[in-house]
Order: C-alpha cells, then sequence, then structure tokens
C-alpha cells in the first residue's frame, strides 16, 4: 500500500504529467470533495491509457519503419478511419448522460474508447514521421501532444457532468407537474 502511494505520486512519470501539467488547473481550482476523487479516478485511468500506449509503441516504432514507404503511406491512409471514428465517438460520448450510478461503466467506456483512439492515433503519428521529413516532426509532436492534453482536459471537465441529463429530467418533470397543478399549460407561453 505504502509503495504503491510512493509509485504513484512521486515516481509514475505519467501520473506526475496527469497532476502537475495536463490538470494542473483543476488543482487549484476550488473543488468540493467528490471532485476531486473524480479527478483522482480519472488520472487513474488515464495513466493506465498512457502505460498500455507506451507498451504498444515499441513494436509499433520497430514494426513501421522496417517497411517499405508505399507499404506506410497505405496504412497512414487507413489509421484516418480509426482515428476519426474513435476520436468522434469518444467525444460525443459524454458522462452528462450517465446516470450517477453508472459511472464506473462510463469510466470503463471512455477507457476502452479513448485507449482505442490514443494508440489509433499515436500509429498514425509513428507512419506520418516515417514518411514526412524530419523538419517537420515537432509540428506533427505537437499536434499529437496538444490533442492528447485537450482530450484528458475534456475528459475531466465532462465527468463533472454525470448524471445531469437525469438531473434535468427530474426537475422537468417536477416543473411540468407544478404547471398542471396552477392550470398552466407550457405549450401555451410564449
Amino acid at each position: 500500500m505504502v509503495l504503491t502511494h510512493i509509485f504513484m505520486n512521486y515516481i509514475d512519470p505519467f501520473n506526475i504529467l496527469m497532476r502537475h501539467v495536463v490538470l494542473a488547473r483543476f488543482f487549484r481550482s476550488d473543488l468540493a470533495p467528490e471532485e476531486m476523487l473524480f479527478i483522482q479516478d480519472n488520472i487513474k485511468k488515464h495513466r493506465k491509457i498512457y502505460w498500455w500506449t507506451t507498451i504498444f509503441l515499441v513494436p509499433m516504432s520497430l514494426g513501421v519503419f522496417d517497411l517499405d514507404e508505399s507499404v506506410r503511406i497505405g496504412l497512414l491512409t487507413t489509421m484516418i478511419s480509426p482515428v476519426l471514428l474513435l476520436g468522434s465517438a469518444w467525444f460525443g460520448v459524454s458522462f452528462g448522460g450517465v446516470p450517477a450510478k453508472l459511472v464506473e461503466v462510463a469510466m470503463s467506456v471512455t477507457f476502452w474508447m479513448y485507449l482505442s483512439f490514443k494508440i489509433s492515433f499515436v500509429m498514425m503519428y509513428i507512419l506520418l514521421l516515417s514518411v514526412t521529413s524530419v523538419m517537420l516532426w515537432p509540428v506533427w509532436t505537437l499536434i499529437m501532444v496538444g490533442t492528447f492534453f485537450a482530450c484528458e482536459m475534456y475528459d475531466t471537465a465532462d465527468g463533472f457532468k454525470t448524471g445531469l441529463d437525469e438531473a434535468q429530467l427530474r426537475h422537468s418533470r417536477a416543473a411540468l407537474c407544478y404547471y398542471k397543478q396552477q392550470g398552466i399549460n407550457p405549450e401555451d407561453v410564449d
């Protein structure tokens, strides 16, 4: 337990990156204790994704640079589809539509979708590096890092909306009952 705490807080580079770079502004905000717990859980999710991506990075890199350039270009074109599909789907999933009691399910869904997106994006990035000039590598790297940081910040901020749709529905029903009791038809109000 103590070793896990030490590793997570002082040694794990991805925990340090998420806590002190990517989500640093969240920690400087005036958040409620349950919001801070959500951030900690989300950091655990994203650090696992970073570790899995790093593990897959080695074989992806070794495999790509051994291929003929025309094959790499074909693979690069092919990787556009999963990156667009997974990225769009992942952004389309909102914690707001998830009932609060199913937040663990939502964390699992977003874990798998973002892991798939990130590995696909990194594969596309490696393929892109393999067919472009070294002079462009900093640009591609900035795009990749910026995309990942923005996604992780968005995912964390979106998590604060857990159960929002459920609450809005409950309040809308209560308002309609109140209007009915008062003899007001919401359809007639301008």
